[in-house]
């Protein structure tokens, strides 16, 4: 019997813990890219899709660039990870292959990375090299060079377009709001910041949405809104939805998973109340 509500009371546990332990969803993770030296971005242009439920949104982003050398090069360095479906990058309309950067490689120098070594930090640790991106004003990840994607191609010098494709899913702050985010911070990096086109596309969810980039430029929030900035507008860009109805309450779905934890709650605690009861009352019956 003992053994049996043991058992009983550790899966209680478990499973109340899991619930509480995390109070947010993660969600894909996604910035601008790290440009080799020989690469200047005149223009950046994001456009974000939401789909009908804030889910998830396709993201697509066209990099006008100017390179000062012809030949076959690696001019940019993607960071995304945990995105919904396939990262795929053009160049001028053709599609070239995505590679992930060896593990083995640690450092950008002596190798093919070498002109993107204005971008990293070298640890004393292990002697490797490694980027922080931020996701919010103060929070961020570091990444080594391996966590990178990158492509090589064969490049005139002058003008070309780059442009990727992916979709993101939404990170989730349970009880207060869904978001996308997108990185800005590599760029403070970048051989010049000229132009940069954001487009926020609400039409299928409809529903009021927030952002960190002031007011559009032209068009509303809750339809297709654009923005234009001639400087980096933040570290990131972030697109919320608040999760709240009339009366400030909250959705089902998140009042469902918060009713869901305090059920859980309630029975382990009664639970350990019926196992202290059985312990203290056991040996007087005896």
């Amino acid at each position: 019997m003992k053994l049996t509500l043991l058992i009983i009371l550790l899966s209680f546990s478990e499973i109340t813990l899991g619930n509480m332990a995390c109070p947010w969803i993660p969600g894909t993770n996604s910035s601008t890219v790290l440009t080799s030296k020989d690469i200047d971005i005149t223009q950046e242009k994001l456009f974000i899709k939401i789909n009908k439920h804030f889910s998830d949104a396709e993201f697509r982003i066209q990099y006008y660039i100017n390179t000062n050398e012809s030949g076959i090069q690696i001019p940019l360095l993607f960071c995304a990870e945990k995105y919904k479906s396939d990262f795929r990058v053009w160049i001028d309309g053709k599609k070239v292959e995505i590679k992930q950067i060896e593990e083995f490689v640690k450092q950008t120098k002596d190798t093919k990375f070498h002109k993107f070594r204005h971008y990293f930090n070298k640890s004393d640790y292990d002697k490797s090299e490694s980027i922080s991106v931020f996701w919010s004003e103060h929070v961020g990840d570091v990444y080594n060079l391996s966590d990178l994607k990158y492509f090589e191609v064969n490049l005139s010098k002058g003008a070309h377009c780059i442009e990727v494709t992916y979709t993101a899913d939404h990170y989730t702050d349970i009880g207060d709001e869904d978001f996308f985010i997108y990185s800005l911070s590599p760029a403070e990096h970048w051989k010049s910041f000229n132009k940069l086109f954001v487009e926020v596309n609400n039409t299928a969810f409809g529903k009021e949405i927030n952002t960190n980039l002031g007011k559009p430029l032209s068009g509303k929030l809750d339809s297709i809104a654009t923005w234009e900035f001639n400087q980096l507008p933040n570290k990131f860009i972030e697109v919320t939805h608040a999760i709240k109805e009339k009366g400030n309450q909250p959705i089902a779905r998140t009042k469902n998973a918060s009713t869901s934890s305090l059920y859980l709650i309630i029975a382990a605690s009664l639970l350990i109340c019926f196992i202290l009861l059985f312990l203290v009352f056991k040996p007087l019956r005896g």
